[in-house]
């Protein structure tokens, strides 16, 4: 077994690679930070990485982004709108941005997305899933979730807005749980994947909400998709293994070939989840097979060592490098700074090929808060594990650890200038090629920038693009 464990001592010379620098745009109209050309390098690589940032409109803007389409990408404000009125969280929105042009403001967008009911605090565009054809008519659709969102007199159960096309507002369709099964605080929609999962030629939509269930197991509800749409209740559940509370599944949801059969799979997360009735609440990683009956259990499981409460399996992604689908597990409490584990699934079992540590014993390095896999970091076909730090550093600013994979010396990525309390890395995901320049890009979240002082200025939120 093959591990690849990265230290302080890797990541104080690899802070030497960088040397960049941008200005504010005095355009207050413009709301952006202008792109002087300065870079972020890779010294091993021909790659470099331009930074640009947008501020958005408030609500956390940059809290959740979606590589979208080849037409659009997407960023998420869960509450958005500065101009609210005051003591009131609005419903959010959700900004598809053309791909083919870098955007220079929040403005941009081509279009903005809303919930249709725009309940105030409903938390719309805090997830957004992917692309996918959910009445079977050829046409993608587009799914985003209002995970605080209240249905009748349950509230923050969670609701699913569909907009049938692609880009159609207001949404088409909404979902939401049941009576019965919808309860108060289920955040469902949290997390969010859609794919064909019986072969049918229609795809499907999948939802986790970590805190449905009885007692916060958390619970998996499968959409049918059909002509018209999916119906209005799922089709069934995924459920814990064992019924003891507070084991989150569904926190975080990833599709691609697991098993090499030619077929997508479904990887589950669930940051409390238990072994056994004897084990600790570990966290732990659910995998399902497609052909194989989901509503009767997970078609393997995976457990870290151990007994320690590390959060492992809030979030989960897979990619894949020279053939073969990796799958990485976050676990934000492993050692002093938060931990990647980085698996293969081959004859029927996980198999452990790297443990990533972003930085080892640096307490300023805590908090990890999202991770990602892009295919280009370093250049063509030279990618890497991103992991996002929300409050790296002594002020807060937040940082982004670049791991090349399966090898190479780990980055730090930080946002230039740099911005006490930026939350750089609160989100970080790949968003494919927004330039044209063939290589895909990075955009990371700043949901919490503030302009001004910290009593007396906005919070707009912002990104980072990285291309």
């Amino acid at each position: 077994m093959k591990q690849m464990l990265f230290g302080i001592a890797a990541l104080v010379a690899a802070l030497a690679l960088f040397a960049c620098s941008e200005t504010k745009d005095t355009d207050t109209d413009n709301d952006a930070i202008a792109d002087d050309g300065d870079a972020v390098t890779d010294a091993d690589t021909a790659r470099v990485l331009t930074q640009r940032r947008i501020l958005g409109e408030g609500g956390f803007y940059g809290i959740s982004s979606s590589a979208g389409n080849a037409q659009y990408f997407a960023v998420g404000a869960h509450y958005a709108d500065l101009t609210a009125t005051p003591g009131e969280n609005p419903s959010g929105k959700v900004y598809l941005y053309k791909k083919g042009t870098i955007p220079t403001a929040f403005t941009d967008a081509e279009k903005v997305l809303t919930h249709p009911d725009k309940r105030p605090g409903a938390g719309f565009g805090y997830t957004i899933g992917g692309y996918c054809d959910l009445n079977c008519d050829g046409t993608a659709d587009f799914a985003v979730s209002a995970h605080l969102d209240s249905v009748g007199t349950t509230p923050n159960c969670g609701t699913i807005a569909l907009f049938f096309g692609g880009d159609a507002d207001p949404a088409t369709a909404v979902l939401s749980l049941p009576d019965g099964v919808r309860r108060q605080s289920d955040v469902m929609g949290q997390s969010l994947a859609c794919f064909d999962t019986d072969g049918d030629g229609c795809d499907d939509l999948i939802a986790g909400g970590q805190n449905a269930g009885p007692n916060d197991t958390g619970l998996i509800a499968v959409w049918k998709g059909a002509a018209g749409g999916p119906a209005a209740e799922p089709a069934f559940y995924m459920e814990a293994q064992l019924a003891e509370n507070k084991q989150y599944l569904g926190a975080s949801l990833a599709v691609g070939d697991v098993d090499g059969d030619g077929t997508p799979d479904l990887v589950a997360g669930g940051w409390g989840l238990k072994k056994d009735a004897e084990s600790a609440n570990t966290g732990g990683v659910y995998l399902y097979k497609t052909g194989d009956d989901w509503s009767q259990g997970p078609s393997a499981t995976l457990f870290p060592d151990g007994t320690d409460a590390t959060g492992f399996g809030s979030k989960v992604i897979l990619f894949t490098v020279a053939g073969t689908t990796y799958i990485a597990v976050m676990a934000p409490d492993y050692h002093t700074t938060g931990g990647l584990f980085v698996y293969t699934f081959t004859a029927g079992a996980f198999a452990l090929v790297a443990t990533l540590i972003p930085a080892d014993n640096d307490a300023l390095a805590g908090d990890l808060a999202d991770i990602a896999f892009t295919p280009d970091f370093g250049g063509k076909g030279k990618g890497a594990l991103l992991a996002g730090h929300k409050y790296y550093g002594a002020d807060s600013t937040g940082a982004v650890t670049a791991f090349p994979f399966p090898e190479g010396t780990p980055v730090v990525v930080t946002a230039e200038p740099p911005v006490p309390g930026d939350t750089f890395g609160a989100m970080v995901k790949d968003i494919g090629d927004i330039n044209g320049d063939g290589l895909s890009d990075i955009v990371v979240g700043t949901p919490e920038h503030i302009e001004g002082d910290f009593e007396t200025g906005t919070q707009p939120g912002g990104i980072v693009l990285l291309y």
